[in-house]
């Protein structure tokens, strides 16, 4: 089994997810079983986030120059003199650099051992783990990539589906004067006849300012939503009908400044003749960023109303 493990994928296609599940199982299953398995303890650190020489450390600039231990190497030396009563993961969250993970091939591979700039070798214990979560390895030499485990997560293939399932389940119990599974299956209804369409315009014809991934377009339009939601009154008693056109326009507003909002100034026009074409409820003038939902008029205004 590899002591070094290296995270692969962009952002969002669960690199984190998978090692807090497997830390919650482990300290789950030492509960169970305590002489099969070890509690696992975790350090974290972002190594872009300090200089290279703080990393490792360093000899300082005094007439009798000292040695200096880097943030790593201090880390690394608390893990293994601690007692064997746990495992230990130290976890490395951040951009790859040749300036730090060359100097580490020695204590991937089988010798396990780092040896610092002032002498002293840091022998790794065999309850100690070397996590590595990085969004790619353009930097990484083929003698790194060999020496750990790598595991690749693959953010199409999880796709946005299962956040918008878990957010629209978590509708059910929520009391808006409506029954929840009414509420629950419109949404459902709402996702089915815009979200597909957007998200495939917004992929193949429209340009982004600023790059966005899929599951954090719908991570914002969920919590957008549920923003303006919660300004929002109950359904009137016996205006069901005219209280879910309220609610689609709400949906609707949320689309277009969550998965719309990075789109530049021409793609926006190709969203604004998507959404027309699935739902013509909009005024003619202008685009639909010009319009907001006026919770008086549980219909779409100008911004100049507004504003």
């Amino acid at each position: 089994m590899r002591h070094g493990i290296l995270i692969l994928g962009n952002t969002m296609s669960g690199k984190s997810t998978i090692w807090q599940i497997l830390e919650r199982s482990m300290n789950n299953l030492s509960k169970v079983n305590a002489e099969k398995y070890k509690p696992v303890a975790i350090l974290k650190m972002n190594p872009k986030a300090i200089h290279a020489k703080e990393f490792y450390g360093c000899m300082d600039d005094s007439p009798e120059p000292q040695y200096i231990m880097g943030v790593f190497p201090h880390l690394l030396k608390g893990m293994i003199t601690d007692v064997d009563t746990h495992s230990r993961w130290l976890l490395m969250d951040g951009p790859v650099d040749t300036l730090w993970i060359e100097s580490m091939n020695s204590l991937l591979d089988d010798s396990k051992l780092l040896t610092l700039n002032n002498g002293d070798r840091l022998p790794l214990a065999r309850n100690c783990k070397l996590l590595f979560e990085t969004e790619n390895l353009d930097v990484a030499s083929p003698a790194t990539i060999s020496r750990v485990g790598l595991l690749y997560m693959d953010i199409a293939e999880l796709g946005y589906q299962p956040m918008l399932a878990k957010w629209i389940d978590s509708k059910e119990k929520e009391n808006v004067g409506i029954k929840g599974e009414d509420y629950k299956t419109h949404l459902q209804e709402l996702v089915i006849k815009y979200i597909p369409k957007v998200m495939n315009t917004k992929k193949t014809i429209c340009k982004e300012l600023v790059k966005s991934s899929e599951t954090g377009s719908i991570i914002n339009f969920c919590k957008l939503y549920d923003s303006i939601w919660g300004n929002t009154v109950k359904a009137p008693d016996g205006d069901t009908t005219n209280f879910m056109s309220y609610i689609e326009k709400i949906f609707v507003f949320a689309i277009i400044w969550s998965i719309g909002a990075t789109l530049a100034e021409q793609s926006r026009r190709e969203l604004d003749l998507v959404l027309r074409d699935i739902e013509p409820m909009f005024p003619h003038l202008n685009t639909v960023y010009e319009y907001h939902v006026s919770p008086e008029k549980q219909d779409f205004s100008p911004w100049e109303d507004f504003i």
